[in-house]
């Protein structure tokens, strides 16, 4: 209870700050001053020798001088180098062969992006710093030319299972992360407090069962140790940068300037760099970086057998009015209820952008495997949801949306988490979606309650009926190994 106030206490000490740049009602975008951003990166400043003419003019660029041209960008604005991966890759042990990872890639690689970054023999796989030109290897992979290993066989005694209830909760969290329902009558559902309700009754249940458990929290508070206020925004926005270097905008920014001075000027005008190095970013910061690493820590520490993400789902009510768009969290009549699960997969073009994120893909595509495996759990749990709650299965009828459907509510997408966790099966779930009428009504029910960080809270029959379909999808399919 001590640490869980002492983290709130030092939100509060914040509030205004939080207040008037993200929790407002306006969110009105403020700049982490930039004036020291300008100054920071002045262009007078500048060495003369990135003054000179680029090489190319636009019109004609090619990918390698976008590379380079990257590069010094990332150089002005004083980007981190990236590590060395080969180690991690030197450590996956049951490495697939060509034809095996052949039959995955469409569903991790969707856009065909795969041999823009990298060069496939029957014997290695050599990655690729520079789309296209293929000009600075940066990582390999040795191949099998026999297929791989089936995953070793699980029991229920003794597996190792990492729970990650998503978000947070709290009022506070909440509104930093715009993860709860209201109805007509003020009344809440926090999406924090749900996941780890749920997570605290999925352990139970396996625990009667002689499994191992991990949860990345135990209360309504981040994973991380790191303090909000105390989060660098400017280290992040750097990151962040070579995050969204493949993006189409930085990509028009590099292609379009004339002179090395023209495109730092032109950066730096950019309303996507100020974005990236304003205030506002705080929270996304926090909540989509920072805290998510600090769960994959936890669980990888953990070295489980298969890792559950729980979630709940959403729809915000989307008006319109007088150009602005307004997002409102409420209960919406008429709204389809469905159950889902992702598994990894589906990276879009932008996502090669950092070495990190090839070399996640790469673990993946080496271990087909268990990308299988991953598949089966989710559809164990989801069918359990599915028939014990009566809930659809979720489909994708949206051919711009970022996944691949793989039936039976079971979706691949490229979530953080889930890319950062190969070598065992991760099932991300989205339970139901919370904010229709008769869920919302169901989860709002006081019918039991448990204590979290020293205080007492109410859950409803619904949720202990959604825990128990988890436990048993799990229970599926670890019998159906054997």
């Amino acid at each position: 209870m001590v640490a869980r106030m002492t983290t709130l206490g030092r939100l509060h000490l914040i509030t205004g700050t939080i207040t008037g740049t993200i929790i407002g009602a306006t969110l009105c975008l403020t700049s982490l001053a930039q004036a020291d951003i300008e100054a920071e990166f002045n262009l007078d400043l500048i060495p003369e020798d990135q003054t000179l003419e680029l090489v190319q003019p636009p019109a004609k660029i090619g990918p390698l001088e976008i590379y380079k041209r990257t590069q010094l960008v990332f150089d002005h604005y004083k980007v981190p180098e990236e590590p060395n991966y080969q180690t991690e890759l030197d450590q996956i042990e049951n490495v697939g062969s060509v034809g095996e990872f052949n039959k995955i890639l469409q569903i991790l690689d969707p856009k065909k992006q795969f041999s823009k970054f990298f060069s496939i023999s029957t014997t290695e796989i050599q990655g690729f710093a520079d789309r296209s030109s293929k000009a600075y290897a940066e990582m390999s992979l040795g191949l099998t030319e026999i297929e791989s290993d089936e995953p070793q066989k699980l029991t229920l005694q003794g597996l190792k299972v990492a729970i990650d209830p998503g978000h947070m909760g709290t009022d506070l969290w909440d509104e930093l992360s715009g993860k709860y329902i209201k109805d007509s009558k003020g009344n809440k559902l926090s999406e924090g407090l749900l996941n780890l309700q749920t997570a605290l009754l999925v352990e139970e249940e396996l625990k009667k069962l002689g499994v191992q458990t991990l949860i990345t929290r135990n209360d309504l508070v981040p994973v991380t140790s790191t303090p909000f206020e105390s989060l660098d925004v400017k280290d992040f926005a750097r990151k962040e940068l070579r995050l969204q270097s493949l993006g189409n905008w930085f990509q028009t920014l590099v292609k379009n300037s004339a002179t090395t001075k023209a495109m730092f000027s032109n950066f730096l005008k950019s309303s996507k760099v100020k974005h990236l190095f304003s205030e506002v970013m705080r929270g996304d910061y926090f909540n989509l970086r920072e805290d998510l690493d600090a769960r994959v820590d936890v669980i990888e520490k953990f070295e489980p057998d298969i890792t559950l993400v729980i979630h709940y789902d959403a729809q915000d009510k989307i008006t319109v009015k007088n150009g602005k768009t307004i997002r409102e969290k409420v209960v919406m009549p008429g709204l389809k209820n469905r159950t889902k699960a992702y598994v990894v997969g589906a990276f879009q073009p932008e996502e090669f952008s950092t070495r990190e994120a090839r070399m996640n893909l790469l673990r993946h595509v080496a271990q087909p495997k268990v990308f299988h495996e991953s598949v089966k759990l989710s559809k164990s749990i989801v069918k359990k949801i599915h028939e014990n709650l009566a809930i659809p299965y979720a489909v994708n009828a949206d051919p711009d949306y970022p996944v691949v459907d793989l039936g039976n509510g079971v979706l691949a997408r490229n979530l953080r988490v889930s890319r950062k966790l190969p070598g065992h099966a991760v099932s991300y779930l989205e339970c139901l979606f919370y904010n229709t009428p008769a869920e919302f009504t169901a989860l709002s029910k006081k019918d039991y309650a448990m204590e979290i960080g020293g205080a007492s809270y109410s859950y409803s029959q619904r949720l202990l009926d959604v825990a128990r379909a988890i436990s048993a999808g799990v229970v599926e399919y670890v019998e159906g190994q054997q």
